[in-house]
């Protein structure tokens, strides 16, 4: 595995990862905008985000969001595995709080084949087995309950 930036990390998990969404919003796969304009959207509201700032700091933060989004560093990589890994553990703990199995699958099919790092992929393999688990276990409650 890549050494990775430590420094670099923290500059993409505080600059870039969820800036834009001050402005465009949360946009998930429930949305169904298409990806291209999903980034269209995100890229519009750096470059509005990014112009208060100034032109000293404003164009360093723009080119680390660009940099983010291109996926162009092991860091920039890092970073975007744990913002899928982010939404698939927040789903996950929405259908277990509401107790509503497989409710969220679309967040995990959007991002199948998607994880690069090699402990995030391992992050993901356990989330998803733990789902697989907490199903069989409602199922095995299920029948259980229904028998008596």
């Amino acid at each position: 595995m890549e050494a990775l930036d430590p420094e670099d990390v923290l500059k993409f998990l505080n600059l870039c990862r969820d800036l834009a969404e001050s402005i465009v919003g949360d946009v998930t796969p429930k949305d169904n905008i298409p990806e291209d304009k999903k980034h269209a959207m995100e890229d519009e509201a750096m470059k509005e985000l990014t112009a208060y700032v100034g032109n000293e700091i404003g164009p360093f933060i723009y080119d680390l969001y660009k940099e983010y989004e291109a996926k162009e560093t092991p860091e920039a990589k890092f970073v975007k595995d744990l913002d899928r890994f982010d939404m698939l553990f927040t789903a996950t703990y929405y259908e277990l709080r509401d107790n509503t199995p497989n409710k969220l699958q679309e967040f995990f099919d959007s991002t199948e084949g998607k994880f690069h790092n090699p402990y995030i992929s391992n992050l993901v393999k356990i989330l998803k087995q733990r789902r697989i688990e907490h199903r069989s276990s409602e199922s095995q409650n299920n029948s259980t309950s229904s028998e008596k």
